[in-house]
């Protein structure tokens, strides 16, 4: 019943009739009074009425291209009736007459045929433009997804990069922003880490707020607002608009005016040690991308936070290792110089006087004597050098470049020794644990050489680089198999393990390079 009304309602099906209309009317002129000798065959002198036969043909076509061919199929069948009584009853020619109406009713169904043909055509291109274009639409949205995973993956390398090279939480905290704001789209970051033993958040880090806010959130306890809401439960937050939210309670960040505000807690070892703001000036809602993007940033922040933590842990380890070191061989260099060198010189002196009692010592006492002496001051000589190294007075006062070019000349001059030092890159400011421990590792890899290795030359080398230094030690000498770990106790090597101890107290690398015959190369590396 829909359908009937909605083709009654039809401009075209009005049309269609009408031109039925006057084709009957033009096909039967003799059954209309003053009509008879004035259709289109009469017209041009015609017997039969071919022409009024042919002009069925119209609104045939006419419904095939607006019903389709259901409706064109349903006109010819009406065609044929009108057409049919006349070419039966009324024509003088029947024969003809039915031919020409069957030439007229086949071509009307070729031509609908044509037209249902062409329309699926038309159709099956439209569909397949229409496939191409969801295709071409479904590929740039794939595009797009893929460019704004790439850029949250790169954010993540960037990030995880600047954790991994460097142990500047402020450093980390700064790319982390950076990356942040390129990807997401917020006004403002923040970065708050926990003071464990104050109990309080600390800002580390921000941008797009006012100095003023900066200012004013730069310590919030715990429970505080929503960061430190965030940093007590240790769940995200998202807050659609905080500007008359009561868990602000301070002045100026109502004055700030941010809104929308998403915090997500970062997180080592399943503790909370920080918390990351973001937001903007406006209502947003944040994605399910953005909130699973910032909840890896804020585990690899929280990964960065407790290896700034542990780093500095480790600093005031290295320091007091290395105070307590260097005050036990103080001590230990003391009592050799206090004790026993003040000994072994007085027993020399004593030795002097018994040989110059010419008249009361023979001669064999006074040669053994004499050797006796010489023996001593011997001793006292490698006692003094013992106690230089284990308290090297350049090293205290003037600092690690100059001892290291006492440690160069006493190797030329007591071991006889070509050796050298060079300094590249510009000093870098070291703390005086740092010397120390660098010193050392310099001072043991020299010690082995003009102990074992049998050199005749060794060769000292110091870069300082932008937040990088490095030493090399190498000499000519035999050489040895490399072993690591306890094997190098196994084999007497303590030196080697107590350079690369230092070397990790300086959280740095120590390589040692050695073959058979072709010498030892000892390369440290420093981030300092």
């Amino acid at each position: 019943m829909n359908h009937l009304i909605k083709t009654l309602r039809n401009h075209h099906f009005w049309i269609i009739l009408v031109l039925f209309l006057i084709c009957i009317v033009l096909h039967y002129p003799q059954q209309i009074p003053f009509w008879e000798g004035l259709g289109p065959s009469s017209f041009f002198g015609l017997s039969r009425h071919a022409i009024e036969r042919i002009l069925f043909l119209f609104p045939v076509v006419y419904a095939g291209i607006v019903f389709g061919l259901v409706g064109g199929i349903v006109c010819l069948v009406i065609a044929l009736a009108s057409m049919l009584p006349r070419a039966i009853l009324v024509s003088a020619y029947p024969a003809d007459a039915l031919f020409e109406t069957c030439a007229v009713t086949v071509t009307g169904g070729l031509a609908n045929w044509w037209l249902e043909t062409r329309r699926r055509e038309i159709g099956r291109r439209e569909q397949a433009l229409l496939t191409l274009e969801a295709a071409r639409r479904e590929l740039q949205s794939s595009i797009q997804a893929i460019k704004e995973n790439e850029k949250r993956v790169s954010t993540l390398r960037a990030i995880s990069i600047a954790v991994n090279q460097s142990l500047d939480l402020e450093e980390v905290a700064y790319v982390a922003i950076n990356k942040i704001m390129e990807v997401v789209d917020v006004d403002a970051v923040l970065l708050f880490v926990l003071n464990e033993e104050a109990k309080w958040l600390e800002l580390k880090g921000y941008r797009g707020v006012s100095e003023e806010f900066a200012h004013g959130v730069d310590r919030l306890e715990l429970g505080e607002g929503f960061n430190g809401q965030v940093a007590q439960t240790g769940e995200p937050l998202f807050v659609e608009d905080s500007t008359s939210d009561p868990r602000l309670s301070r002045e100026v960040t109502k004055r700030e005016g941010l809104r929308s505000q998403f915090i997500v807690p970062l997180k080592s070892r399943d503790e909370v040690v920080g918390t990351l703001c973001l937001g903007v000036y406006r209502l947003k809602q944040f994605t399910a991308d953005e909130k699973e993007l910032l909840r890896l940033i804020g585990i690899e922040l929280g990964i960065a936070i407790q290896k700034a933590r542990l780093y500095r842990e480790s600093q005031l380890y290295i320091q007091q290792i290395t105070r307590a070191h260097e005050e036990e061989r103080n001590r230990i260099a003391r009592e050799l110089h206090d004790d026993t060198i003040q000994e072994l010189i007085a027993f020399s002196h004593r030795l002097d006087t018994l040989v110059s009692k010419g008249d009361t010592v023979s001669e064999g006492i006074r040669g053994s004597v004499e050797k006796l002496r010489r023996d001593i001051d011997g001793i006292l000589q490698g006692m003094r050098r013992f106690t230089q190294d284990l308290r090297p007075p350049t090293l205290e006062y003037l600092g690690l470049l100059p001892a290291l070019k006492e440690l160069v000349s006493q190797a030329r001059e007591s071991f006889g020794l070509d050796a050298n030092l060079k300094v590249n890159g510009t000093r870098q400011h070291l703390t005086k644990e740092e010397e120390i421990l660098i010193y050392r590792i310099i001072q043991e890899a020299a010690r082995n050489v003009w102990k074992h290795a049998e050199a005749t030359k060794v060769d000292v080398a110091i870069e300082f680089g932008a937040g990088k230094t490095s030493v090399m030690v190498s000499d000519n000498g035999k050489g040895f198999k490399q072993q690591e770990g306890l094997e190098l106790a196994k084999t007497g090597k303590l030196g080697l393990i107590g350079m690369q101890e230092r070397a990790r107290l300086l959280d740095g690398t120590l390589e040692i390079k050695s073959e058979l015959g072709k010498g030892t190369q000892v390369i440290a590396e420093f981030t300092l």
